[in-house]
């Protein structure tokens, strides 16, 4: 993470280089971007944005923690997971460009991210799952792999849909989302 977060000014000087990066890659590749043509698109020197982040990579974690990772787990709750579904697929889908090229150069921290959200999501619902005696098991083990097994698909599921284009909208997706965790819920609600 960056070195000054959210510190007045600081968060500010940060979005405004984020900004410029999202900008350029819509044009240009990440490995093709240099610290001098993010500051220079935004006016600052090359020292400020060094005393921010340590190189363009780490910005770019930034972006994707503050755009997708953040937002979705801010008052994260079973009842409005659905809705962090969705926004989650929007705001990609409303930065296409940047997040395919994001891709390209950073999938494992891209997926990373993304698993550990969907790993967050998904533990609780198995863990109330087991509860009702739906899943075999007297030990967390079996609990942690079904939430693992789910958050990777989810993960996924994601990553092929940034790969592929996004041709589905964020809606249908939410929707496929939302079908697939259910038939999961009826599945382990079934198996005794």
């Amino acid at each position: 993470m960056p070195k000054n977060n959210k510190l007045g000014c600081s968060y500010a000087t940060q979005q405004k280089l984020a900004v410029a990066l999202k900008e350029l890659m819509e044009h240009e590749s990440f490995e093709k971007l240099s610290v001098s043509d993010i500051t220079a698109k935004c006016g600052l020197h090359r020292q400020t944005f060094y005393y921010h982040f340590n190189d363009k990579y780490e910005l770019l974690d930034w972006v994707v923690y503050e755009e997708l990772i953040n937002p979705f787990i801010a008052d994260f709750r079973l009842d409005n997971a659905y809705e962090k579904i969705f926004d989650l697929f929007s705001t990609i889908s409303s930065e296409k460009k940047f997040y395919q090229n994001s891709l390209k150069i950073n999938t494992e921290e891209l997926s990373r991210y993304i698993t550990k959200i969907a790993y967050d999501y998904v533990k609780p619902l198995i863990k109330s799952i087991k509860l009702q005696g739906s899943i075999v098991g007297d030990d967390d083990s079996d609990e942690t792999m079904a939430a693992e097994f789910l958050s990777y698909g989810i993960s996924g599921v994601i990553i092929c849909w940034i790969q592929g284009g996004m041709k589905d909208s964020p809606e249908i997706m939410t929707k496929r989302t939302q079908k697939i965790i259910n038939g999961t819920k009826a599945l382990f609600g079934v198996m005794n």
